[in-house]
């Protein structure tokens, strides 16, 4: 028997809530590193000099990809 007893619509809403983090967390994978067409390379300075990674061109997001991103590349968000 659980600890606590949350009630029906608590626990469907907690269950709702899995669905959709998961649901962003494969949509946040499936996106570029940049939302505008960019070229990519390597950083010319680094804090650690013994990683710096490359990055492929990025074509830039698609159109659906940028409708559905709430900040479409003006910032971070998770």
């Amino acid at each position: 028997m659980p600890a606590f007893d949350f009630s029906q619509d608590l626990l469907d809403a907690q269950a709702a809530l899995g669905e959709v983090q998961a649901e962003r967390d494969l949509f946040t994978r499936s996106l570029l590193w940049s939302a505008e067409p960019c070229p990519g390379g390597r950083p010319t300075s680094s804090c650690t000099p013994d990683y710096r990674p490359e990055k492929e061109d990025s074509p830039g997001y698609t159109p659906e990809q940028a409708s559905a991103s709430p900040d479409t590349g003006r910032g971070s968000w998770s």
